[in-house]
Formats: C-alpha cells, structure tokens, sequence
C-alpha cells in the first residue's frame, strides 16, 4: 500500500511532533487542499468505491488535535484544551504526557487560500466553494488517493489523484459523525478518522478503498 502522509517524517510533521508548524499548514493548503471561494471542480457523488467504516472506537477524547502511529500500531493523540499527549493500545486510551506551555485560544491561518493566483504562492489544487462543504483539516494519501476530514463539513472527502492533477471530489460520512478534525492510516492498513468537538471524541476506523 502507498502512502503519503501530510505532516510525517521529512514533508510536514515529525512522528513524535504532534503541533503542526504554520508553514507546514500554509504549504498544505497551497498544494493541495483549501476551503474558500473560487473556481475548481465541483464536489461529486457522495456514493462509491470510498472507504469502508469498521467499528467507532470510543476514547473518550476531548477535542483531539492531531494523531501518528508509531511502528508498533500504537496510536498517539494530542488533545488541544487539556494539553494532553494520549497513547492508544487495546482499544483504550491513556495519558502518557503533557504539552507544557500550551494556552488554549484562537487559531492561525494561513495569508492565502484557494487559488487566486497570487505571485510567490502555489494555487490550490482543489477549492470548495464554500467553507460550509469543507473546512478540511488534515490529510492522509493512500494508493494515489487524499484523504482529508471537514470541520464545518462534517464529512471526509476523497480525491484522486494522479501525478499532479487533481479529480473531482468525493464525500463521505456526510453529518452523520459532526465535526472530523484528523485522519491518519495506521501500520495495519485501516485509515482512523478523529472526530472533534462531540464531548467526548472518538475515533472512526475506516477501510480504505483499493486502487
């Protein structure tokens, strides 16, 4: 199975890193994936070869932020209010450490989205036309497909890819799991979907589709 993952090893995100860098943020958005107003491919069929759900798993999570695995298939989950670095085993969840220094408040963003052309930066591939579709936050590629959840969406989108070329996206799990913040795939092949905002979180384990 190929995979890329937005924010692991050299590309954006170090596996004991779990606080994205602004410019990893910026240079995901630029290169692939934005959520503002403009013209791009219009979102497609909600049905399809997509993912297949397997089981939620209840973690009892408060508002989780970001997740790796290690090479063993443990999970790690960064919590964004409590600080809290959580490790999953066994289908739970425990405390391993806290992010000192953290004030919980407010988010940065990055100075462009979409695809407006605008010198020194790289348009978008895809744009949404409206961040009520979208909001999308983080993004895992897998056998030639992006993975990417939606916050205000509400939904996992898809999109093919090939070489440099985007296609048209496709949603699932469209309101049916509200607000999805991360999506990661673990060594065993099953992609995990964090949810954000449901007091308390969980976790979606999803099959992602063959090529």
């Amino acid at each position: 199975m190929n995979q890329a993952k937005a924010g692991s090893g050299s590309l954006f995100r170090s596996r004991l890193g779990l606080v994205r860098a602004p410019v990893a943020v910026a240079c995901l958005v630029a290169l692939l994936l934005s959520a503002c107003t403009g013209s791009a491919p219009g979102p497609g069929p909600t049905q399809g070869n997509g993912p297949e759900l397997i089981r939620k798993l209840d973690l009892n999570l408060t508002i989780p932020w970001s997740i790796v695995f290690l090479d063993d298939g443990t999970a790690v989950i960064s919590e964004r209010d409590t600080k809290l670095i959580k490790s999953v085993r066994n289908d739970r969840a425990t405390t391993v450490g806290e992010v000192p220094g953290v004030v919980p408040g407010g988010e940065g963003g990055p100075q462009v989205t979409g695809a407006p052309g605008r010198a020194g930066y790289i348009d978008a591939k895809v744009v949404w036309p409206s961040t009520a579709d979208a909001s999308p936050s983080g993004l895992e590629i897998v056998n030639g497909t992006a993975f990417t959840c939606a916050l205000r969406g509400q939904r996992l989108w898809t999109v093919p890819l090939r070489g440099e070329t985007a296609g048209n996206p496709v949603a699932y799990l469209t309101a049916q799991y509200g607000r999805l913040r991360d999506v990661s795939l673990a060594p065993d092949g099953t992609l995990w979907v964090l949810s954000n905002n449901q007091n308390p979180d969980f976790a979606l384990l999803l099959k992602p589709p063959r090529q």
